[in-house]
């Protein structure tokens, strides 16, 4: 498998990307096929890269990265909680070998079942980790870790979101890439409270069982102008 590892301390200029036995599942472990892994710089000058838990140099080579997402490729004896095929993300021991590789070996308390509720969005999260490493002929001038963000479509259920820019106030902005998305742009924190689709919906179902605007308006924790704004969009459709 392939696989970035160092060979000695050292900076970025000491990775080097090479061929590297595929683990095996041991007891209580699991074997994971990695599509997306973090590593930050940070980990270049953490205790736990260079040493054991009891202080002892740790062996070379050494891999860092230890926040990954995949797919299960094989359980070992006592493995009950995920089996051969589930999507999972995890966080592994920082004191062992990360999982900047095709395959990658983690305690199965360390990994989670994608929730099937969650839409999981491969995002670039500030984690770019800019280095060059000569191997052979080819030399990698800049490696671009990604981080698994859950993030749920607020309006129903969708696999396809993607980055769209920032709001005015700086807030991210995502978009649905499916044509049947009802709003194709959204933040998960809208700078108004009554935006919120949960909001509206509570609006509309306190005025069909006969709450006043104020009232309303003091229950769900936004203006009167919000909540009689929801009513007269309500009335137009």
């Amino acid at each position: 498998m392939q696989a970035i590892r160092l060979h000695a301390r050292g900076g970025p200029e000491a990775f080097a990307s090479e061929e590297a036995p595929q683990p095996r599942p041991g007891e209580a472990e699991v074997l994971v096929r990695v599509h997306a892994a973090a590593m930050t710089p940070t980990e270049l000058v953490g205790v736990p890269t260079w040493t054991t838990p009891t202080g002892e140099p740790r062996r070379f080579p050494i891999i860092l990265g230890h926040e990954f997402s995949g797919e299960v490729a094989a359980v070992g004896d006592g493995v009950t909680d995920v089996a051969v095929g589930n999507p999972v993300y995890g966080l592994n021991d920082w004191f062992g070998d990360g999982a900047r590789v095709e395959y990658d070996v983690a305690r199965a308390a360390e990994v989670a079942p994608k929730p099937r509720s969650v839409d999981a969005l491969v995002v670039f999260q500030n984690l770019y980790f800019h280095w060059e490493v000569c191997h052979g002929d080819s030399t990698i001038e800049e490696e671009m870790s990604m981080v698994l963000v859950p993030v749920t479509y607020p309006y129903g259920h969708s696999a396809q979101i993607i980055k769209g820019g920032h709001t005015e106030t700086s807030k991210q902005r995502y978009r649905c890439q499916q044509t049947h998305c009802p709003h194709r742009s959204f933040v998960l924190e809208p700078a108004s409270h009554g935006r919120l689709p949960h909001v509206k919906a509570q609006i509309i179902e306190m005025a069909l069982n006969g709450s006043g605007i104020r009232d309303t308006a003091r229950v769900v924790k936004i203006s009167p102008a919000t909540v009689m704004n929801e009513w007269q969009k309500k009335r137009r459709r």
